[in-house]
């Protein structure tokens, strides 16, 4: 927090006044991050014509996207595993509607052509695919292609209805 606070031209105890503690300074960072990356994450999963396509291509390009955004990822690996439990297990309320403002329009095309389970709402399939995401985000032992597999085998089949 030192180093925080004279990189900023603060004091700590200003710092600490912010963020009591370094991981709720990190948790702002991440999601300052976050929101700064939403626009180009939304545009790219729309880009796609079809459920499918916005869904195993659209995860990998977030995944790009997230991966490419060097303080974003530094905020990540520096959390540890509290900051994985942050993230995966107790998401903050903007974490989860920031994902949903992502996947939305995506999934409003694909409820019109009556490809999406009718009993899953757009809030669960988003929290879905936020641990979705930041899994893939973490693994860097699977090549797109194998990414990609792991979508189209286990989640498309999961949020689609059954024809």
């Amino acid at each position: 927090m030192q180093t925080i606070a004279s990189q900023a031209a603060l004091g700590r105890q200003t710092v600490y006044r912010c963020f009591s503690t370094r991981s709720a300074l990190l948790d702002a960072i991440a999601l300052q991050r976050l929101i700064m990356m939403r626009d180009r994450m939304r545009a790219r999963v729309n880009s796609y014509a079809t459920f499918d396509a916005a869904l195993s291509e659209g995860t990998l390009a977030v995944r790009t996207i997230a991966r490419r955004d060097t303080v974003f990822m530094m905020v990540v690996e520096a959390s540890g595993d509290r900051g994985l439990e942050r993230y995966l297990l107790r998401p903050s309320a903007v974490v989860r509607d920031t994902m949903e403002f992502i996947w939305r329009d995506v999934f409003e095309r694909a409820r019109a052509r009556h490809e999406l389970r009718a009993d899953l709402s757009n809030m669960e399939i988003a929290d879905w695919l936020r641990i979705v995401n930041f899994t893939l985000l973490l693994r860097d032992d699977l090549s797109n292609a194998a990414r990609k597999k792991l979508i189209r085998t286990f989640v498309l089949p999961a949020l689609t209805r059954q024809r």
